[in-house]
């Protein structure tokens, strides 16, 4: 079998590469060498430790050994931090870090020199730092980003934020209410030795904290009794159902891979067209439709910047487009490796640019926009420009929804990983006026 730290490596070097996901680069590795499938969860987290911790481990080596890992091939650059990740956070065999050390060519460590990190404490390397500097070792995000957030958070909130973002991402599952109670779900899935809560803000969600099988495997799911979900995510299915009545008709613009069109079945019974720009999603949305058995979703694949459903009538469109996915970090913590400042007004003006057309082309009652991502731009400063250029009127969502009220634009709504264990979230609702 190949060695575990060679094979993270070279999956991170092609996470980095390729700007993909450590998940999808980790099944993509499995087809060339299963040989690694039984530990594919231990080079799971390994990756992601890894990754979470990237800067930290870059200062550690440079600290104990005096090697700058950004001069080496990307390769050994990963390999080292993997080993490095590996001797100070977990219990490492002492053997099998020292066959990996062999493939770094570059790199002239031993491992006894290596070792000496676990003596290491982080605080201490970063104790003579200013405080964006600190923050961007301790917590291994870009220094960009720390700047941003501390701009718009404040130190405090900032370093909360960041913490919960190197930590696991807690998983959450979302009952299908019309199959089964939350109460029922739970005293089910307990009796499998699944470690689960009900959630406190969202009554159809239920928190996983620990579990000896996966998930998929159980019969409920295979039954179709529960779908993983994210609270923040289906918190949009929520404000749906503030805002519309049964048998409504909903436009799902950005649907893949159609948790929300799913979920809006549960919680309204409405009639939904959920589109998509990727064939490849739709495909995926459609499989989980069908499993699903909803027979009230109408999948399309279309840009909807120029949607071809136009002039038609629904009551609410749901637009959750592409975005930074900032909130997303503690999930997919490789989203670091590659966003760069300038990519937030990109995606803002791909924002705006898809939500204008919608405004124009389609008669609506009510948009329901959400993004993963923390930024004003994509979020609050995006809905603002909305409603000034169309005469949108937001509609208030913190009464109802008050443990998520925004401070940065009242009557919307935001997650924080830190506050509510879930990613970084924003909610807005607006209505047409006219």
């Amino acid at each position: 079998m190949t060695l575990i730290e060679v094979a993270c490596a070279k999956i991170l070097t092609r996470v980095e590469q390729k700007q993909i996901s450590i998940r999808g680069a980790l099944e993509d590795y499995l087809k060339v060498d299963p040989s690694i499938r039984p530990v594919r969860d231990v080079v799971l987290a390994l990756c992601l430790g890894t990754v979470r911790n990237y800067v930290l481990l870059d200062y550690l080596v440079k600290h104990v050994t005096g090697l700058e890992t950004w001069r080496l091939p990307l390769f050994e650059r990963y390999l080292v931090r993997v080993l490095t990740y590996e001797i100070k956070y977990r219990d490492c065999d002492l053997q099998r870090a020292e066959r990996a050390l062999k493939y770094c060519k570059r790199a002239n460590i031993d491992l006894r020199t290596l070792l000496r990190i676990r003596d290491v404490n982080p605080n201490d390397i970063v104790s003579n730092l200013d405080t964006e500097s600190r923050l961007h070792v301790l917590y291994s995000v870009p220094r960009w980003l720390v700047r941003y957030m501390l701009s718009v958070f404040g130190i405090e909130e900032t370093e909360n934020m960041l913490r919960a973002f190197n930590q696991r991402a807690p998983l959450y599952i979302r009952v299908n209410i019309s199959r089964v109670s939350r109460g029922e779900l739970l005293r089910r899935l307990r009796s499998r030795g699944v470690d689960a809560y009900p959630d406190d803000d969202l009554d159809d969600i239920i928190l996983v904290e620990k579990l000896n099988v996966g998930l998929e495997s159980l019969p409920e799911y295979r039954s179709g009794l529960f779908y993983i979900q994210d609270k923040a995510s289906a918190l949009v299915g929520h404000v749906v159902k503030l805002l519309t009545r049964r048998y409504s008709r909903v436009l799902d613009a950005c649907s893949a891979p159609g948790g929300k069109a799913m979920h809006l079945q549960e919680l309204v019974k409405c009639y939904v067209v959920a589109a998509d720009v990727s064939y490849r999603r739709i495909l995926t949305e459609r499989d989980l439709v069908k499993r699903y058995l909803y027979t009230d979703i109408d999948l399309i694949c279309s840009n909807m910047i120029k949607p071809p459903l136009k002039r038609v009538n629904v009551d609410v469109i749901v637009l959750d487009p592409d975005c930074t996915s900032l909130g997303k970090l503690a999930h997919s913590p490789e989203v670091r490796l590659w966003i760069r400042r300038h990519h937030i007004n990109e995606y803002a003006r791909h924002q705006f640019k898809l939500a204008s057309s919608l405004v124009r082309n389609i008669n609506f009652t009510h948009l329901v926009y959400s993004t993963c991502t923390i930024t004003l731009e994509e979020n609050e400063h995006l809905i603002k420009k909305l409603c000034d250029e169309f005469g949108l009127e937001l509609v208030d969502l913190s009464e109802r929804f008050s443990k998520f009220s925004s401070r940065f634009l009242p009557g919307t709504l935001r997650a924080f990983p830190h506050v509510h264990r879930t990613c970084g979230y924003f909610v807005a609702a607006l209505r047409r006026v006219n």
